[in-house]
């Protein structure tokens, strides 16, 4: 299952590291969910329940309470930094960047957000509270589980299936009713994992709507859990991030207040 561990976001105009390679994609057929099933593809249960069986069954997923991070986080033009990501069930996150003399934290309680400032040597010097979109994606940041774990359930929130490939591998593309609920409007789905390789969404800028192409790479099972180690981001086709995992703790025992703006 895709933790999200890195993914981009977006906050006041500016990028932020959270998770979860653009190669041509063929597509050789096509299931409609609402129409004529074909005999070589899965249906959606199908593929729903292969997910789940893949990641350990529903009990194996949600024993997952807690996960710590580190990686590297390099986007296009800038320097690499450290990115720290700390998350709790049921929906808790920070996610602490490291730059030369300061530290940036985005925290989120499960009810109030905001991004914090300090010094390298632990001195608050800025602190504000996030509110609407900013919020929600704070909201979106917490959740444990990918995109297909969230949607996978209901026919109605998927409009298609068909065979493709990514970056050389065999997978599932799966066309996402924009209703679903999610951000994203395709999910790839590994062929031999069934993990989420890729995710694609649209994003809406002040005057142009740009494609977004989340990509995942170097897939490793820690405890269990499975957490891909690599991760590119394009848009409209350009490579915009790098992201590499360096370290994962999972269920580290990680205190309520560390979710606060102490």
């Amino acid at each position: 299952m895709l933790k999200n561990v890195l993914n981009i976001i977006r906050l006041r105009g500016c990028c932020y590291c959270r998770v979860f390679l653009c190669a041509g994609l063929v597509c050789l057929s096509t299931h409609q969910i609402n129409g004529e099933v074909s005999d070589d593809l899965p249906t959606l249960n199908q593929l729903y329940h292969n997910y789940i069986e893949a990641n350990g069954g529903y009990r194996h997923i949600e024993s997952l309470k807690s996960v710590a991070i580190k990686a590297d986080f390099k986007a296009k033009d800038l320097d690499s930094v450290k990115v720290e990501i700390y998350r709790k069930r049921p929906s808790k996150v920070l996610m602490r960047k490291k730059f030369d003399g300061y530290d940036e934290e985005l925290i989120f309680n499960g009810t109030k957000g905001w991004i914090k400032h300090s010094a390298a040597n632990g001195f608050q010097f800025e602190l504000k509270d996030l509110s609407g979109s900013d919020l929600d994606v704070l909201r979106s940041l917490a959740v444990m589980e990918g995109p297909f774990f969230l949607i996978g359930q209901q026919e109605k929130n998927i409009a298609s299936i068909s065979r493709d490939e990514v970056a050389g591998k065999a997978a599932y593309k799966l066309e996402i009713n924009p209703d679903a609920g999610i951000d994203f409007s395709k999910v790839w789905l590994d062929r031999e994992t069934f993990q989420e390789i890729k995710l694609e969404r649209q994003i809406e800028g002040d005057d142009v709507t740009q494609s977004e192409e989340i990509i995942m790479s170097d897939l490793n099972e820690i405890d269990g859990h499975f957490f891909f180690f690599g991760q590119e981001v394009y848009i409209d086709g350009v490579l915009q991030s790098v992201s590499k995992i360096q370290s994962v703790r999972t269920n580290p025992g990680i205190y309520d207040n560390y979710f606060e703006p102490n």
